[in-house]
């Protein structure tokens, strides 16, 4: 019996040592595994964010999936306002070029209608022309014609004294000794004398005022013939501009 006892006392110190012993060290292992686990814990922690964001990152939100068609149709929609603005744009420019067109059509008439104006201006000068150079041909053969007249009148006259010379008869006598024949030659000799000089001077002021409207009509023929080869020249200008407007506009078209 006291052999029993003595090694159960001698056990049990040992067997007290060995409980507190195995007791710290699995209070020492719990606390270690429970670290291990706060540690674990914590990093799964940690990690798990950082691959939620990574997984953010990577993956498209839904939000940006939602965007791309809005993208797309927002560029769709820009193409197919610029397609409009740009078909607007042409068509006002033919619109405009159709416009021209019309106004420079309606010029061009309006300058053919001159033009034809001009030609017939012309052509009323060139009949005034001929017909003032038709009266110029007669006043002159009518000067000629009293030219003529003078002068043979003045051979009469010289012929008569060259008569009275030659039988001496006294021509210079007064008033009271004149024959009435002598009187009446002399009167028709002054009358026809003052007639002849009167139609002479009115044939030079005829003349001289149809010389100046047959310069003044030259003048005008001139300048009528000047203005149409200008409104000629014009209307090619204006020809060639409906021409090229025509090629622009089918061009375009």
């Amino acid at each position: 019996g006291g052999t029993l006892t003595s090694s159960v006392e001698g056990s049990a110190p040992g067997s007290m040592e060995d409980l507190l012993s195995q007791d710290e060290h699995t209070l020492m292992d719990n606390q270690h595994s429970n670290s291990m686990d706060n540690l674990d814990s914590e990093c799964s922690e940690v990690y798990q964010p950082l691959t939620s964001s990574d997984d953010a990152l990577d993956a498209p939100s839904s939000s940006e999936s939602e965007g791309v068609p809005s993208i797309e149709r927002s560029r769709k929609g820009s193409s197919g306002n610029a397609s409009e603005v740009s078909v607007a744009c042409l068509t006002e420019r033919i619109h405009q070029m159709e416009e021209n067109q019309h106004s420079t059509a309606e010029e061009l008439q309006a300058t053919l209608q001159e033009l034809a104006d001009l030609q017939q201006i012309t052509q009323e000068l060139n009949s005034e022309n001929e017909r003032l150079g038709e009266e110029k041909v007669i006043l002159m053969e009518s000067l000629c014609q009293q030219s003529d007249k003078l002068e043979h009148f003045s051979r009469q006259i010289e012929y008569f004294r060259s008569l009275l010379d030659e039988h001496h008869i006294s021509y210079v006598i007064d008033e009271d000794m004149k024959s009435g024949r002598y009187m009446e030659l002399e009167q028709r000799y002054m009358d026809l004398a003052e007639n002849a000089r009167f139609e002479r001077e009115q044939l030079l002021g005829v003349q001289q005022h149809l010389s100046n409207t047959l310069k003044m009509a030259e003048q005008d023929n001139k300048e009528a013939q000047e203005m149409i080869g200008a409104l000629k020249e014009r209307n090619h200008h204006m020809e060639r501009i409906i021409e090229s407007e025509q090629k622009s506009k089918t061009a375009i078209a």
